[in-house]
């Protein structure tokens, strides 16, 4: 009869030891648990990869006096939505080291049509038709893609500005002001 206590004991002491070992964010890792909608999860992870992307932006472009006031301005941005991820239960991405080297690399290799599968595709292709589909999509400089990204963080804020979630929304809307100025200060001393 001890033999049993002893064994149901040792039961019992096994699972509240392995039940202390479980991992707090099982349920955001595997079964994508948050406290945020679409909408607001869509923000939380556009406006940092570009608050990211405007960190490395002005460290490895030469935009002026303004580009390290950029770097600062958004790095704070990023470590708020990182606490605000973290409140509502969303997993922020990591990326590799070569993510923006890629992101912002002029399209070189990026056609709309190449000659090739223009001419193979059409029965009679012009000269013309060809060498214009063949020019690069993208033709942005360093400094458009700069101003292009932090409207593109602008319109995330102004949307998330009205979001269900309300602390997103509260923290979209005191930001939207101040991400606002620093958008036009971007561009009167780029231009």
């Amino acid at each position: 009869m001890k033999q049993l206590q002893l064994f149901i004991a040792l039961l019992l002491v096994g699972a509240v030891f392995l039940g202390s070992c479980v991992d707090p964010n099982k349920d955001i890792k595997y079964n994508k648990y948050t406290k945020t909608d679409t909408e607001a999860f869509d923000f939380l992870k556009t406006t940092y990869e570009e608050a990211l992307f405007q960190q490395y932006a002005a460290k490895n472009y030469s935009l002026g006096a303004e580009s390290q006031q950029i770097a600062q301005e958004y790095q704070a941005l990023t470590e708020e939505l990182i606490e605000l991820a973290t409140k509502n239960n969303v997993l922020m991405p990591n990326f590799s080291a070569t993510h923006f080297d890629e992101k912002a690399a002029p399209a070189i290799n990026s056609f709309a049509v190449s000659a090739d599968t223009a001419a193979s595709d059409s029965i009679i292709a012009s000269p013309a038709v060809v060498q214009e589909q063949s020019q690069p999509v993208s033709k942005e400089s360093p400094a458009q893609r700069v101003i292009h990204s932090q409207e593109e963080v602008v319109h995330q804020f102004e949307v998330a500005s009205r979001n269900t979630n309300v602390s997103v929304r509260n923290f979209a809307a005191s930001k939207l002001e101040g991400l606002k100025e620093l958008l036009e200060q971007t561009k009167a001393s780029i231009k």
